[in-house]
């Protein structure tokens, strides 16, 4: 049961760089009540960011910067980082027997499925004279438990609660 966000191939002679731009609250902890009845006996903790997912092969990590700081996060109450994803075709997870007491959960639109926010960025990152090939949109859940986790019960909060899988791939990494 692989699953994998995939962006359109180019054929270009240069190969496109993946940034991801996670932008999160300086206190990122949300609260879904929902949880206690979906697992019950597990204090889980949440917390929440929003991840912007942009492909190019002409953009600097200045360029990310400023876009990042004109236009993806609020500097009184945000935080971002960026990250340099360097293989995009590994992009996922397989079945993970792991148990954690942390785990990462990433939800983004399936590639058939229309983004409705990339036709305002990139018209927003042109209008600070920066052309991308592509953006995606996506969020990220981080699940701390002070009991262990195991991949069943990961999986069963995100398509419960965090995702909508017809539209949407979920992406579980134990941290």
């Amino acid at each position: 049961m692989k699953r994998r966000v995939e962006f359109k191939k180019k054929t270009s002679n240069k190969r496109d760089l993946l940034y991801e731009i996670e932008v999160y609250k300086k206190d990122p902890r949300i609260y879904l009540k929902d949880i206690e009845f979906i697992l019950p006996n597990k204090k889980i903790e949440l917390e929440f960011s929003k991840l912007y997912l942009i492909e190019d092969s002409n953009l600097n990590l200045d360029d990310l910067y400023r876009a990042s700081e004109q236009l993806f996060y609020d500097p009184i109450a945000e935080k971002y980082k960026i990250k340099i994803i360097k293989n995009r075709w590994k992009i996922g997870h397989s079945k993970i027997n792991k148990n954690s007491k942390k785990w990462s959960v990433k939800v983004y639109y399936k590639p058939e499925v229309t983004d409705p926010a990339t036709e305002y960025i990139i018209k927003a990152l042109k209008d600070i004279k920066l052309k991308v090939s592509n953006v995606r949109t996506g969020k990220k859940y981080i699940l701390k438990s002070n009991t262990v986790l195991k991949y069943d019960e990961v999986y069963l909060i995100a398509r419960r609660l965090l995702a909508n899988l017809n539209i949407e791939n979920v992406l579980l990494k134990p941290i």
